[in-house]
């Protein structure tokens, strides 16, 4: 099971974007997931999310600054080994 986290604050501009496109491709290559949202601000203070938003898999940051495409996401989850 993938434990995905996304650090962003709810006004940013991609937050829900961001959400959507990682709930999408997770959907689609039928793996089992858990995505929690950290969008409280003392939080991303105190972890120092300088660049939201930032993107969490199984504790490995792989992704900050905007929001992936579809394809970005898919080549990471390559990369990790966790699709073919």
């Amino acid at each position: 099971m993938l434990n995905v986290k996304i650090y962003c604050p709810q006004t940013h501009p991609d937050y829900d974007t961001t959400y959507n496109i990682v709930e999408e491709v997770l959907q689609e290559q039928h793996l089992s997931y858990t995505i929690e949202r950290i969008n409280r601000f003392e939080d991303l203070y105190r972890l120092r999310i300088l660049y939201p938003p930032q993107i969490v898999i199984n504790s490995r940051v792989v992704y900050s600054r905007r929001c992936p495409k579809k394809e970005e996401l898919l080549q990471i989850l390559q990369k990790m080994h966790l699709i073919k």
